[in-house]
């Protein structure tokens, strides 16, 4: 097959040894038949390859991997990452994911080329470009490992269903209160909790609060239908409870989210929707 190949941009030279040193930067796609490689020539060839290596370098340190091994790695705390998300969603306990092992490719250490080639690779799988892919990989690694934290606490907090819940619940009049703090439990799961109290209990009113890090807190309350029917409102319910944690939020009157960013509060936030309860259910 024949290539049309041109160079274009500041290219022209008495001799080609005056480019000294060439780094492609990306490729891509301009029209139908036609791919762009954009590349940089001697100083900054040779500055580019420098940031490269000092990338790749980082990168593998971060993740504590062998060289040869980083795009593997990186799968394997990508799988991480989603694992732990879906027990954290689900409710389950998460399974460790094991790093990578055995004997690299080779002995040696990776040639310049075979680094360059094996950042492309991460940073594909990544979706950043290469230079970017030590920053993304810590983000990466700072989020597995507090969701792993989260899980722990919550595992460490005991069991978790709809009849654990119940076991705080309160009565205002006819009404079940469950008003309670559950460890480290995403919104989704949340919102299944509650659902799950209203369907065993009724009337019944529920507001959970979760601390989501250092600085986020979630809070989920609902109430059953025929609380609705008497006009009580999970939302106005739930919205100074947010206050409480420095946050706000709102939704339907069957069920509203909010969030804050005051954990210590949560205590004090729960309080706050016990009285809010006697003057919303109690009357």
């Amino acid at each position: 097959t024949n290539f049309s190949k041109e160079l274009c941009g500041g290219t022209h030279l008495d001799n080609t040894e005056h480019i000294e040193h060439f780094e492609i930067l990306s490729e891509e796609g301009v029209s139908a038949g036609t791919r762009r490689i954009v590349a940089v020539t001697g100083r900054k060839a040779r500055e580019y390859a420098q940031q490269i290596a000092a990338a790749f370098s980082q990168t593998t340190k971060v993740l504590e991997a062998l060289p040869h091994h980083l795009p593997t790695a990186i799968s394997a705390l990508l799988q991480r990452q989603r694992d732990l998300k879906k027990q954290l969603s689900g409710g389950g306990a998460a399974k460790e994911i094991p790093s990578p092992t055995g004997a690299p490719p080779t002995n040696s250490s990776p040639t310049p080329l075979e680094a360059k080639q094996l950042l492309v690779e991460a940073a594909r799988l990544l979706s950043v470009s290469p230079l970017a892919v030590p920053d993304r990989v810590a983000a990466l690694k700072r989020e597995v490992d507090t969701m792993a934290k989260q899980l722990a606490d919550r595992d460490a907090a005991g069991p978790l269903s709809a009849e654990t819940i119940l076991d705080s619940a309160e009565q205002i009049g006819d009404v079940t209160l469950v008003i309670t703090e559950v460890h480290g439990v995403q919104p989704n799961l949340m919102r299944q909790l509650v659902d799950q109290v209203r369907q065993k209990v009724t009337p019944s009113a529920i507001l959970l609060a979760s601390k989501l890090g250092d600085d986020k807190v979630s809070l989920i309350a609902g109430i059953s239908k025929d609380l609705e029917a008497r006009g009580a409102s999970a939302g106005d319910w739930i919205r100074p409870v947010a206050q409480a944690v420095g946050g706000g939020g709102g939704g339907r009157t069957s069920m509203a989210q909010a969030g804050g960013k005051l954990p210590a509060q949560i205590p004090e936030a729960l309080q706050v929707a016990r009285q809010q309860a006697q003057d919303i259910f109690g009357s």
